[in-house]
């Protein structure tokens, strides 16, 4: 308990500020893994969370166990939310209402690929197994965390060794995991697949295919606030229709009752508004977001930025605006011109992406 102690102290330092309270991406800190496979000393668990509480994480906490009794009996302290390794139905969920029905509970263990010994065949899991877990989870408003979403390495002497019936049977070095992104860090089909199905729901509104209606989930905030982010593709410029207005012009009904109190904001994108943008945590339940990145040339010249792997977004170069790029296509890439490159602007490459 003393490497303990000193471990999360010099962990605290480094999380505080990351913290969702203090507007970092961090939203929960796990007390323990699985512990309820192994022990049932709740002095032990308490004595975890005052610790990261004595430091100044204050939560909010939650534990990991194996959905079956003894398990979530045995890992789980009062007033931590319940993760299930992994909630992939109704009964699993069912357990943690027992456990305690005054928590959040949630998948925190959805498995996309698997691990493989040395001697095996590679694990490869299929996609359709996990797909039907994750729209069960996402049609029954579960949360859920993949492990993993992103392969690795088992670098040096790092891998480990499993004894799950089979006797002894050691990690192979790489930790790709047949995950959606692989060790590589590149996408594969099975990240594509699960995009396409989660897309279906994270929601869109588009003039271009005449989508003005959408399902909203439930909300248990006693005054929501609704975000609309528009994007003006360009303003009609011949005939009829050229009073082209932006934003929010009629009326914007819930379940046929008019919202009021609307407060509407421009984002200019213009070069100062570019320029004043400052670094800050990244909020995965907001659209859009902008990357930035920086690389020097030998020699200028005529290019083209290829973005066929991205989105939608736009791309700035040396504070230039070269246009936009959408996955839809038929452009995938944007010309740039050397004096671009050239420019005496302070802006290196962005890359603003609504996903």
């Amino acid at each position: 308990m003393a490497a303990v102690g000193g471990y999360i102290r010099q962990l605290a330092t480094h999380i505080k500020a990351l913290l969702a309270a203090n507007g970092g991406p961090i939203l929960m800190v796990q007390i323990e893994n699985e512990y309820g496979s192994f022990g049932n000393d709740k002095n032990y668990l308490e004595e975890l969370r005052r610790l990261w509480r004595e430091n100044g994480v204050d939560g909010p906490f939650f534990t990991a166990d194996g959905p079956t009794p003894y398990m979530l009996e045995a890992g789980n302290i009062d007033g931590a939310a319940i993760g299930l390794d992994s909630g992939s139905s109704e009964k699993a969920f069912a357990q943690a209402a027992l456990r305690n029905p005054n928590v959040p509970a949630f998948s925190s263990e959805t498995y996309p690929g698997w691990l493989t010994h040395w001697g095996e065949p590679w694990a490869r899991p299929g996609v359709d197994g996990l797909l039907r877990e994750v729209t069960f989870l996402l049609e029954h408003g579960k949360s859920f965390n993949f492990y993993v979403i992103h392969g690795g390495t088992n670098f040096g002497f790092a891998a480990g060794a499993n004894s799950g019936g089979k006797g002894y049977e050691p990690d192979v070095t790489s930790y790709d995991y047949d995950a959606p992104i692989n060790e590589q860090g590149r996408p594969t089909q099975k990240y594509l697949a699960l995009r396409a199905l989660i897309s279906k729901y994270i929601g869109k509104l588009d003039r271009r295919e005449g989508q003005d209606t959408i399902d909203l989930p439930k909300s248990d905030a006693p005054y929501p606030v609704l975000e609309i982010l528009v994007e003006a593709m360009g303003r009609i410029n011949f005939a009829q229709h050229m009073i082209d207005r932006k934003g929010i012009t009629d009326r914007v009904t819930l379940n046929g009752m008019t919202l009021m109190n609307w407060e509407a904001y421009k984002l200019p994108f213009d070069a100062k508004y570019i320029q004043d943008l400052k670094q800050a945590p990244i909020d995965a339940a907001r659209r859009g977001v902008f990357f930035r990145g920086a690389f020097d040339l030998d020699a200028p010249a005529d290019t083209y930025i290829d973005m066929a792997n991205y989105q939608k977004g736009i791309v700035w170069i040396n504070g230039h605006n070269l246009g936009r790029y959408w996955e839809i296509g038929p452009q995938r890439r944007l010309y740039c011109p050397a004096l671009v490159a050239l420019s005496p602007l302070p802006d290196p490459c962005l890359l603003p992406l609504f996903v």
